[in-house]
């Protein structure tokens, strides 16, 4: 039986900590590194740490904080397992998910595989999930990624890892959208990708003080343009050309509601100037991009018919 290190930074979580650590106590797979990161707490998480991690003989690193990527690099310098799972300290797991993940991946010979997730609301829950089972290649799953045509998310912790993911790859310290900007090199690695038909993470949305709470910032808008950049620019240095112009699109729709939301809501002048000048720069790939298809039609407003633009998308006397 391979083992599976699980890891688990942890910060300021002490209303939801005991049921997320209950919940991986609780797993029918038996084979568990389960490394607790404590990132510099100053509730009572640590207190809850320590008594799991004496229960159950498991790891804990305390740390100074430094944010959820240095808490996830801090226990991946320390993992022994063959396969890796990501859990955060505020959410909880099915009682079977990572026996089914490791199932899976090693009944496909893959190197990561993806399950479902319930979406966890203040009234109500939300299943997402595959009705079938998906068996992809490398080029498959980015293409389902980049163009959002299966649910392959950008999220790191609804996935089984084979370790060698994880050779020369950390995650981006100091930013917002960590996921994303590890996610598509991790996926670059792979031979084959297994996207299950059950859904097994339960994650807790918008709750009280966590980062998905935070109204949107110029941070957050310019740390995902620069991770999508960087993601256009990754492709392009290894030529694979098909696959940036399908990072580009979804890079070029995003720009440009961001550039709304920029404009209409956050009022921002220098971080509305730096998305028209990406937009103003990138006008004919943008319009001789073929995977933006009918999303086409509100570039063409924009560059051609700004007052309709305006009309439709900045309702607002202020703009």
């Amino acid at each position: 039986m391979k083992k599976v290190s699980v890891i688990v930074p942890i910060y300021n979580v002490e209303n939801y900590l005991e049921k997320c650590l209950a919940s991986i106590v609780d797993q029918t797979y038996e084979n568990l590194e389960v490394i607790l990161v404590n990132d510099g707490s100053t509730d009572n998480s640590l207190e809850i740490c320590n008594k799991y991690v004496e229960k159950n003989n498991w790891k804990l690193i305390n740390k100074v904080n430094g944010g959820l990527s240095s808490a996830r690099n801090a226990g991946l310098n320390q993992m022994t397992g063959d396969y890796v799972f990501f859990v955060d300290s505020d959410d909880w797991l099915e009682r079977t998910i990572i026996e089914n993940l490791v199932y899976n991946l090693e009944n496909e010979c893959a190197d990561i595989a993806e399950c479902g997730i319930y979406w966890i609301y203040e009234n109500k829950s939300v299943q997402d999930c595959e009705k079938e089972t998906q068996i992809m290649d490398k080029y498959e799953t980015l293409q389902a990624y980049l163009l959002q045509t299966k649910k392959v998310h950008s999220a790191v912790w609804n996935k089984l890892y084979k370790k060698y993911i994880f050779d020369n790859l950390r995650f981006a310290e100091g930013r917002l959208h960590e996921d994303g900007f590890f996610m598509y090199q991790a996926l670059y690695k792979i031979k084959k990708y297994v996207l299950c038909n059950f859904s097994g993470y339960y994650y807790r949305q918008n709750r009280k003080g966590s980062i998905m709470s935070v109204t949107v910032k110029p941070k957050n808008i310019l740390d995902v343009t620069d991770m999508m950049e960087a993601r256009n620019i990754f492709f392009n240095k290894n030529k694979e050309y098909d696959l940036q112009q399908m990072s580009e699109s979804y890079f070029y729709r995003t720009t440009l509601t961001n550039y709304i939301t920029s404009k209409l809501v956050i009022k921002d002048d220098l971080l509305t100037n730096r998305l028209e000048n990406i937009l103003k720069q990138n006008k004919s790939s943008i319009l001789k991009n073929k995977y933006l298809r009918i999303k086409k039609i509100k570039f063409i407003l924009y560059y051609y018919f700004y007052p309709i633009f305006k009309k439709i998308y900045l309702k607002s006397k202020e703009v």
